[in-house]
């Protein structure tokens, strides 16, 4: 029977709600302003590693990004697990209630402040959540005391939240 190895996963999700007056994505249709936020919009980041590996899959409900808008923002979270760009995969939702960011369609200077601000805050918010990296969720909690044993498995389950706005969660599998 081979040897199990001890897997890691950590969750982090943050909220990135587009700012209100700030532009939808589109060319000819959803250009509108945001007016309201009718469901929040949120960037989930799941990070795995057996100790030796690690790799990181992010979900945001974003509708556009350039190509070098994603190499930036597959860098920060590769940088922030300590990981190769190649072992972080970046999904977007393609909502159509998120402005594009700014390298994807031009509009009017203060419309690109805005873009510019919102990107900044989306790459911070998904990279580090609340001021740490992803990583130090599942890198800590093993020794964390909000660590429970779940007796009917061999896995450990933490969640910390310390904000409604986001909230991570350590599994580890043996």
């Amino acid at each position: 029977m081979p040897s199990m190895t001890t897997l890691f996963a950590g969750v982090a999700r943050s909220v990135i709600n587009p700012p209100l007056g700030i532009r939808r994505a589109g060319i000819r249709i959803f250009t509108d302003p945001i007016q309201a936020i009718e469901s929040d919009l949120t960037a989930t980041v799941l990070v795995l590693s057996d100790g030796n590996i690690r790799l990181a899959i992010a979900a945001l409900d974003l509708g556009l990004m350039s190509m070098s808008e994603m190499a930036e923002l597959r860098s920060r979270i590769a940088g922030a697990i300590d990981a190769p760009t190649s072992h972080v995969m970046v999904n977007l939702s393609h909502t159509h209630s998120s402005p594009a960011f700014p390298d994807f369609i031009p509009e009017p200077e203060e419309q690109m402040i805005l873009k510019r601000q919102y990107r900044d805050s989306v790459f911070e918010a998904t990279a580090a959540p609340r001021g740490r990296t992803v990583a130090d969720f599942w890198a800590k909690f093993p020794k964390h005391p909000l660590i429970r044993r779940l007796e009917s498995s061999a896995s450990t389950i933490s969640r910390e939240s310390r904000s409604p706005r986001s909230s991570v969660t350590a599994v580890t599998l043996s």
